[in-house]
């Protein structure tokens, strides 16, 4: 996992890092590791903690503004996963649009059809499958577009051994939802080759915090702290998942023997129940035990109308739902509009849009125009404008 801040990509990379070792209350360890960037000097830590008990990886950050100035970063945490052409990237289901950087260009997801303008145009013509490792051929970056998901996780699952990953982070504040791929090729062999040791190719599942594209950097206050959290976990022998918390994965599919469902959990919990129902009808319910070792399938043989009157939830002894899905009904979104670039000073009409564009030139680290140009214009016009 690379954690990239305060901008993409970090820029101390290379630079060895301070760490210490902490034992929690519960049992758990977490290794703190951090610095003081170079740019604003702003402080910001990762705590990579695993709790007893949990299957779970968890990061606990922390970044923090120790100057008088406002200042802007983006935190995005990029997980390198191995793949081949069995490989499936899995975006939440309500999601049907992406974008690329900058919000240049905009594609349908999965099945992403015609012109990708991106800066390496792709045609994908009447349409290929996204998900697919083996259907991108350039370099490329999907971003899940400004309010496509209102879900918590992006996963990645390889259909040849039966096994993912799941990355969960609250949706409110990590919008961020991204698959980089640096296409089927020689240029994409020679990169992978480049950056990995021996397992080869690879994609990247990207989570981004206070951040859903890139560049798109967010204000911290002066002597602000901000901390949030972000997870993973191995999923397993259930297939593609339609949703992911915390602590439980689950997956749902409608198939030729019946109505297909599965869980995986991050811990273990006692005398679980189990509960489908369809148009809020209960159809089917359970009690079980669930724990990281054990999966959980089941296929009921009944006729379903609609899968998407269906929801499938698992709850634990105390009611506390660990996971649900209801299958999303594709079609309920547009496509964000594209994004225009700057124009230069004198081609705006009013103070307004002078300061509006500084500002953006200024908090999104877009160095094609100077900001200051901007706020001169609008001050030439109008001496009195506090904000230029």
């Amino acid at each position: 996992i690379e954690f990239n801040w305060p901008q993409h990509h970090r820029p101390t990379t290379f630079m060895p890092l301070e760490a210490i070792e902490e034992d929690n209350p519960d049992g758990g360890k977490t290794v703190w590791t951090g610095e003081v960037e170079p740019f604003g000097r702003m402080k910001g830590m990762a705590g990579i903690t695993v709790d007893k008990g949990r299957s779970y990886i968890k990061a606990k950050v922390r970044v923090y503004n120790r100057t008088a100035f406002p200042q802007v970063f983006m935190w995005w945490a990029n997980l390198a996963v191995p793949v081949n052409n069995a490989y499936r990237t899995v975006f939440p289901p309500d999601c049907e649009w992406v974008n690329d950087h900058d919000r240049r260009a905009v594609l349908e997801w999965p099945i992403a059809k015609g012109l990708y303008k991106t800066a390496r145009p792709y045609n994908f013509g009447k349409g290929i499958d996204l998900s697919h490792y083996d259907a991108v051929k350039v370099p490329s970056s999907y971003l899940i577009s400004q309010g496509q998901s209102d879900m918590d996780f992006i996963s990645g699952y390889d259909t040849g051994i039966n096994k993912g990953i799941a990355t969960v982070a609250n949706h409110h504040i990590s919008p961020g939802k991204k698959m980089w791929h640096w296409g089927i090729g020689d240029f994409g062999d020679m990169w992978c080759s480049n950056l990995t040791d021996k397992n080869g190719p690879y994609i990247e599942l990207m989570t981004g915090v206070y951040t859903d594209n890139q560049p798109d950097f967010t204000w911290i206050a002066p002597y602000e702290t901000k901390e949030f959290e972000q997870y993973w976990y191995p999923v397993r022998e259930i297939g593609e998942i339609k949703n992911a918390t915390i602590d439980a994965a689950v997956n749902i599919e409608q198939r030729k023997d019946g109505l297909y469902f599965g869980f995986n959990v991050t811990g273990g919990f006692k005398n679980c129940k189990i509960t489908v129902t369809d148009n809020g009808k209960e159809i089917y319910s359970e009690k079980t035990d669930m724990s990281p070792d054990k999966v959980y399938h089941k296929t009921l043989e009944t006729e379903i109308s609609d899968i998407h009157n269906i929801k499938v939830s698992l709850t634990d002894e105390n009611g506390r739902e660990l996971v649900a899905y209801t299958p999303y009904k594709r079609g309920q979104k547009q496509p964000i509009k594209v994004r225009k670039p700057v124009r230069r000073p004198l081609e705006y009409k009013t103070v307004e849009e002078l300061y509006i564009n500084g500002f953006h030139l200024e908090q999104y680290k877009q160095h094609n125009y100077k900001p200051e140009d901007y706020y001169l214009e609008g001050l030439r016009r109008d001496e009195g404008d506090i904000r230029c």
